[in-house]
């Protein structure tokens, strides 16, 4: 590799970059280049090893991330681009899966059922368990109230998976509530019966594999000499364990960029413990990147202040350094009598920046946005908050997906279900009530094969068009793969209209299905620039591994929780509501452990800025108990700006 490839690396980045074999902790503070360490370490990599045949695996905590990283690696590597594994965890368990998951019983081609299709799964499930329960009145009421709280028990399935226990142990174990673990053996088998897995089971059965098939994953660990990690902090037990397994004692050449300052997701059970297990377990180098590039300096001196506070973080952390030249100020606080007065102050100060695509308004909770936007639509500013968008917006075009992860996995019932009540005419029918017609000799088998077949012999239960709709599907089932003639198809019937007369039309009607084929079109180019072969399994599972802000433009300003804001940067910060109670949240005021993981969300929100940082908080919060008096959040003053 040419020493000019590691052009524009300070010192540290550039050590990083050339670390030897061996496992190394880079302690990578906001703005400090970690992205292009991690791109140039990878490059280095590839260039001092073209005569040889080993894979590198790079793992980042976006699909946005990783595709980003590949396109700044493929064009300083070219072909040997063909040796980089990047993606999500998920997503290299779900390629390990497709290839290998019939060596423990999964089906060859599956599905991933997202959030909510797991959820709606779970509810099935439970429809059927107060059905069988009969008399048991006690059962019967468990499984009302799990149906009232369902998410919070989707939560605790996923952290069941996290555990890593063999699924009949789970079942066995005598500590649960008997029902609780009944309705998990049903979600999960009626998730294997369907062709499906939810995402927790991505990672739970890739390690179930290598566990039990040992000549697969000693041809994995052959293969991939060497793995990176980025946003190493947010890593949760399943994925660290992941990490060991694969490494065995085969190699330790892991590299991990993290910083526990910025651990958001121990909710989701990241923890710091893991970072100080890599250092022990994997005999890891350890050293820090101390430059801020993003930030101006009086933005790294109140973050400084902001962070020492918390007591959990690694030994020896030495205070970030900013590279920018100081401006005369840059921090603003604002105290503001009511709400009101702070969404005015808030509207009128980005109005006068008039840098609606570079500004960002921040708040500890989505609730505290509302009004905001609200506020900002009736005056005609454009808003991007991406917490409320889905990947599409419009009935049509996520009838579509419905549509084509039907015809890929016809025995899906999830998705059949909601095909079904979708092309109803009726809309007194319930999902549960949907009839699965049983096989007549001469037709196919498959539960939406049935299902088309019986809308086409009831054509006036369906709606008008359906039938020529139903017609097309049935040719699709014949012809999978030729699935990019068959969605514009689809999508006519759907619509009532054609592609081009939409695009042509410019009519308020037309404006959110104008944008959904937008998203389409970017999804369908970045699928067939990765692709050799096109395969509708590996188009839905683009799609369904991607985030939802992935192919979504930013043109207004973003209204973002702390959360969704990591990884991003602007030139204009709000922080919004910085009041006692608020942010801090209320829950976390009487726990150590969750302040310090609010004051590590504030230090994240406050090193999102490049220029200029604007704080905000409410003397009075009016309820509907009446006006109450609101302290400051004990963060301003941790800043010492108060």
């Amino acid at each position: 590799m040419n020493d000019n490839m590691l052009d524009g690396l300070n010192e540290q980045q550039r050590k990083a970059a050339k670390h030897k074999d061996g496992a190394l902790l880079l302690l990578a503070g906001p703005g400090s280049g970690k992205t292009k360490v991690l791109t140039r370490r990878i490059v280095y990599l590839l260039s001092q090893s073209k005569e040889e045949k080993f894979h590198i695996l790079a793992l980042t905590f976006t699909k946005k991330a990783a595709n980003e990283m590949k396109k700044k690696v493929q064009a300083l590597v070219g072909d040997e681009i063909s040796r980089l594994f990047i993606g999500t965890f998920h997503s290299f368990c779900w390629n390990v899966l497709q290839t290998y998951g019939n060596y423990i019983g999964l089906k060859s081609e599956l599905t991933v059922y997202d959030k909510d299709s797991s959820i709606q799964l779970m509810d099935e499930c439970i429809n059927d368990l107060i059905k069988e329960s009969g008399e048991n009145l006690e059962s019967r009421e468990f499984f009302k109230n799990v149906k009232r709280n369902i998410s919070t028990y989707y939560h605790k399935f996923e952290q069941w998976k996290n555990t890593l226990k063999p699924y009949d142990e789970i079942y066995e174990n005598k500590e649960e509530i008997p029902e609780l673990i009944l309705l998990f053996k049903k979600y999960n088998e009626t998730l294997i019966r369907s062709g499906a897995l939810d995402y927790g089971d991505l990672v739970y059965y890739t390690l179930q594999l290598f566990h039990k098939k040992k000549f697969i994953l000693r041809q994995y660990r052959t293969s991939y000499r060497y793995i990176l990690v980025d946003e190493g902090q947010d890593t949760n037990w399943i994925q660290y364990k992941f990490l060991n397994i694969f490494c065995g004692e085969v190699h330790k050449n892991v590299f991990i960029v993290a910083d526990e300052d910025q651990l958001l997701y121990e909710w989701n059970g990241a923890n710091l413990r893991y970072l100080l297990n890599f250092v022990k377990e994997f005999k890891a180098d350890k050293f820090q990147l101390l430059v801020n590039y993003r930030c101006p300096n009086e933005i790294i001196e109140i973050a400084s202040s902001l962070i020492e506070k918390n007591i959990i973080r690694t030994t020896g952390k030495k205070p970030m350094e900013s590279q920018k030249a100081k401006p005369n100020c840059c921090v603003f606080l604002e105290s503001l009598n009511s709400p009101d007065d702070e969404i005015d102050f808030i509207t009128k100060k980005i109005i006068k920046i008039n840098d609606f695509k570079n500004t960002c308004v921040m708040a500890r909770n989505r609730y505290i946005l509302e009004p905001l936007r609200q506020k900002f639509e009736e005056i005609g500013i454009e808003v991007y908050m991406p917490m409320r968008e889905e990947l599409f917006a419009t009935d049509e075009f996520k009838s579509l997906i419905i549509i084509l992860n039907c015809v890929f996995n016809e025995d899906s019932i999830i998705h059949i279900r909601q095909f079904y009540n979708y092309f109803r005419a009726s809309d007194n029918l319930k999902l549960e009530e949907m009839p699965i017609p049983t096989p007549k000799p001469d037709m196919q088998s498959t539960v939406f094969a049935r299902v088309l077949n019986f809308l086409s012999e009831n054509e006036e239960t369906g709606k008008p068009w359906s039938i020529k709709l139903i017609n097309l599907l049935q040719s699709f089932l014949l012809d999978k793969n030729s699935f990019f003639k068959y969605i514009n198809e689809i999508l006519g019937f759907i619509i009532g209209k054609t592609k081009e007369k939409v695009l042509s039309t410019d009519s308020e009607e037309n404006e959110l299905l104008r944008r959904d084929y937008d998203v389409l079109d970017k999804i369908i180019r970045k699928y067939k620039s990765k692709q050799e072969d096109y395969t509708l399994n590996t188009f839905l599972s683009e799609i369904a591994l991607s985030g939802k802000d992935e192919y979504l433009s930013i043109n207004g300003v973003s209204l973002l929780t702390v959360h969704a804001a990591k990884g991003l940067e602007y030139d204009y910060v709000f922080i919004m509501t910085l009041n006692e109670r608020v942010f801090p949240d209320y829950r976390a005021l009487s726990n150590t452990r969750k302040i310090e993981e609010e004051r590590r969300s504030c230090y994240v929100a406050v090193t999102r800025t490049k220029k200029q940082l604007y704080l905000s908080y409410t003397k009075f919060r009016t309820t509907r108990y009446g006006t109450w008096p609101q302290e400051p959040s004990r963060f301003l003053e941790e800043m010492g700006l108060l």
